[in-house]
């Protein structure tokens, strides 16, 4: 990451939960009554930042969820119990390995994870539920992921409609923390992302469809990045 500190805002995943409240949220809150912001802030977030669904699970993920509900604490929006919940599961899970890890000051981090429990009355998870997201991968594997390109290849109304979900899902899986094992997620992961990338500049780039494929295909059986 280009910036990486341990507080709740300090890292580049946060960077665009903050961009979306300074130029959209500050403006549209003030319409709001008090009692409703907090349902308001979370719907809004969920429609046009989180596609629909906000998941925990990776780094990023946790990380954009941290930051809503600090840019909600800090300007004493009252977070509601389900949003609550959530952020209890991902600040338990921020606290186990290999997450604490990721950070150069753990002592810092664990402290500011903490901290911000405490301040939103929130308590830690003995087991943190994960069915609620899909992990680093978007899709079960290269096979999925291939014939969902296709269609998007065959049905350019179908990838105008789902283009800005696309988008993200190329920002996620660009992001996705994949690990350094050199494991089937690693290899899995890394042809999917190289599959995203090569379509997607395949398209910017106007490249005749069956090369695109071609270029799909090929980064589908792609050794290791």
């Amino acid at each position: 990451m280009g910036h990486w500190g341990e507080k709740l805002l300090e890292n580049d995943y946060a960077r665009g939960v903050v961009r979306i409240w300074d130029t959209e949220v500050k403006r549209e809150i003030r319409g709001i009554p008090k009692a409703n912001q907090g349902a308001w802030v979370i719907q809004f977030y969920r429609e046009n930042y989180f596609d629909g669904e906000m998941r925990i699970g990776s780094t990023g993920e946790n990380a954009e969820l941290l930051a809503l509900g600090e840019l909600m604490r800090s300007r004493d929006i009252v977070i509601p119990p389900e949003f609550k919940g959530t952020l209890n599961r991902v600040v338990s899970l921020e606290l186990t390995e290999p997450f604490l890890g990721e950070w150069a000051n753990r002592d810092a981090r664990k402290k500011a994870l903490l901290d911000f429990l405490e301040a939103i009355g929130g308590q830690l998870v003995a087991d943190v539920d994960l069915d609620v997201s899909s992990g680093p991968l978007e899709f079960a594997n290269v096979d999925e992921l291939e014939q969902k390109i296709t269609e998007w290849m065959e049905s350019d109304d179908q990838l105008d409609r789902e283009c800005p979900g696309f988008l993200k899902l190329l920002d996620r899986m660009c992001r996705a923390q994949l690990g350094w094992d050199y494991d089937d997620l690693y290899h899995e992961g890394s042809r999917q992302r190289l599959m995203l990338i090569v379509f997607f500049a395949g398209r910017w780039l106007r490249l005749p469809k069956e090369e695109i494929m071609r270029l799909v295909k090929k980064a589908s059986k792609s050794a290791r990045l």
